[in-house]
């Protein structure tokens, strides 16, 4: 994890993605993987990167950390050759035990100038709670390919921004959630043609999935298989709901 100096937050946010889209364009191997996040330290609200490099090429994984690292000024670096299981520990030290909420998300194409504005002004209205952070992640690479072996539609380069609407105390839920869903709002009011029509479904609310944008060619045969198989709808708790 990369920390970034974050005392001008939307300067921050805006030098990274701008440095980010530049190296992107000049080619980056898919195995390096970056998760953005804002989070509530005891400092304060910091801009974080999450670094991940699967390949056996550290050279040229360590290149591209200093790449990242470059993209700002960084207050402490904690990247180390890892397994998953390391990583995931030390991924839950961040994270506390008990959270109360739910989160939400929205998919664009394209972290442009207009979307990093949005992201600064609502950031710094993020409600300072440990466990309510903006958490913006990839789609790139070999995953952006159709497979006729995944349901999902959704298989273009894009950024899956998430809310991470929850709080420690269940007394804050209702203000976390309104902080989130006045994000995500302001974000569908920016240009539409950089928006996707689908979200991730484990993100989403049922109320406003749109299930055949997310499942694409494929919700068709997944509504056959369930009137064939669940007429009653016993399974109506379950992702996708099916009306």
């Amino acid at each position: 994890m990369l920390l970034f100096n974050s005392k001008e937050m939307t300067s921050t946010i805006g030098k990274f993605a701008t440095g980010y889209a530049s190296l992107l364009e000049s080619g980056v191997s898919g195995a390096l993987g970056i998760q953005q996040n804002i989070l509530n330290t005891p400092m304060g609200k910091c801009f974080a990167v999450g670094f991940m490099w699967s390949s056996s090429d550290l050279t040229e994984g360590h290149r591209l950390l200093d790449e990242i690292a470059s993209l700002g000024q960084v207050l402490h670096n904690s990247v180390v050759e890892t397994t998953i299981p390391e990583w995931l520990n030390g991924i839950a030290k961040f994270a506390p035990k008990a959270a109360y909420g739910r989160n939400c998300t929205i998919s664009l194409r394209r972290l442009t100038d207009e979307v990093n504005s949005v992201i600064g002004e609502h950031v710094a209205k993020m409600p300072e709670d440990r466990s309510t952070l903006l958490s913006i992640l990839q789609l790139r690479g070999p995953s952006e390919a159709a497979s006729a072996e995944s349901v999902f539609g959704a298989r273009e380069a894009h950024y899956c921004l998430e809310f991470i609407a929850t709080s420690s105390e269940p007394a804050r839920t209702q203000e976390v959630w309104e902080w989130a869903v006045g994000f995500r709002d302001a974000l569908r009011k920016t240009d539409e043609q950089n928006i996707l029509a689908s979200t991730y479904i484990s993100l989403t609310p049922p109320a406003e999935a749109n299930s055949s944008g997310i499942y694409g060619d494929n919700w068709e045969a997944l509504v056959k298989v369930k009137r064939q198989y669940d007429p009653q709808n016993v399974f109506r708790h379950a992702l996708p709901q099916f009306s």
